[in-house]
C-alpha cells in the first residue's frame, strides 16, 4: 500500500461511522419534532465530523433539502428500502428558519418598508375638498357667503401628487385673473377668486395640499 493510501485510510475508515452517526441524529431530531419518546434525549451531533458540520442544516436554523437517490433495480433492494427509511426520517423533521439580522437593523429595514408603502400609498391617494355656501345640499368642507358663490362651487383635488381645481356649473372661478370652467391643475403661488371677492393663493411648496391661504 502507498504512503498516500495510509495517510487517507483513517479518513475512509471513519466514514461508515459518520453515516451510522448522521442516521442517529436524523432519528432524534424526527422523534423530537414529533413529540416520540426520545424528544427529551440528547442529539449526538458531536459523534462525527460529518454530523457537527450539518448541524445547523439538520437541526438549526436553515432550511435543507435532502434528496434521495434509489435504484429500481432488484439487486439494490436492500439499499433502495434502506434510503426510502432514511428519508421517511428526514422528512419528519421540522425546523423554524429565521433570517439571521441584528434587531435594530431588522426595525429600520421594517420602519423603511413602511415608509415607502405609505409613500406609495400618498402618491396614489385622492382626496376632495368640497367648496360652496353653507346652504348647499351636501355639506361643503370650506363654506363661503356673498356674491358669486354657488350653494356647490367647486371641488379641489389631489391626485397622484398634483392638485386641481374643477368649478361646477354656474362657479365663478378664476386662476391668475383667467376664467376657469373645467378641471385645471394648480401650481404653487396661483392665484384664486372664486365669487366676486373671496380670494386665495396656492400654497404647496413641495407637493400638492389642500390648503389655501386667503390674502
Amino acid at each position: 500500500m502507498s504512503p498516500l493510501c495510509i495517510g487517507f485510510f483513517p479518513h475512509f475508515s471513519s466514514f461508515p461511522r459518520s453515516l451510522t452517526t448522521l442516521g442517529l441524529v436524523i432519528s432524534k431530531l424526527a422523534d423530537q419534532s414529533s413529540g416520540g419518546k426520545n424528544k427529551d434525549k440528547f442529539v449526538p451531533y458531536r459523534d462525527s465530523v460529518l454530523t457537527w458540520l450539518l448541524k445547523d442544516n439538520l437541526g438549526g436554523n436553515s432550511r435543507t433539502v435532502m434528496v434521495a437517490t434509489v435504484s429500481p433495480a432488484s439487486d439494490n433492494y436492500e439499499e433502495t428500502l434502506s434510503t426510502l427509511r432514511y428519508a421517511d426520517r428526514a422528512k419528519r423533521i421540522v425546523n423554524y428558519a429565521i433570517v439571521n439580522e441584528d434587531p435594530n437593523a431588522r426595525i429600520i429595514r421594517e420602519l423603511r418598508q413602511e415608509v415607502e408603502a405609505l409613500k406609495e400609498m400618498l402618491k396614489h391617494a385622492t382626496e376632495r375638498t368640497l367648496i360652496g355656501a353653507k346652504g348647499a345640499t351636501s355639506e361643503q368642507d370650506i363654506q363661503l357667503s356673498g356674491l358669486g358663490i354657488q350653494p356647490e362651487h367647486c371641488v379641489i383635488t389631489i391626485k397622484d401628487g398634483g392638485l386641481f381645481m374643477e368649478p361646477l356649473t354656474n362657479a365663478r372661478s378664476y386662476v391668475n385673473g383667467q376664467p376657469v370652467t373645467e378641471r385645471t391643475f394648480l401650481h404653487h403661488g396661483d392665484r384664486i377668486l372664486w365669487g366676486n371677492h373671496h380670494f386665495f393663493r396656492v400654497n404647496c411648496p413641495k407637493s400638492a395640499c389642500k390648503w389655501l391661504i386667503l390674502f
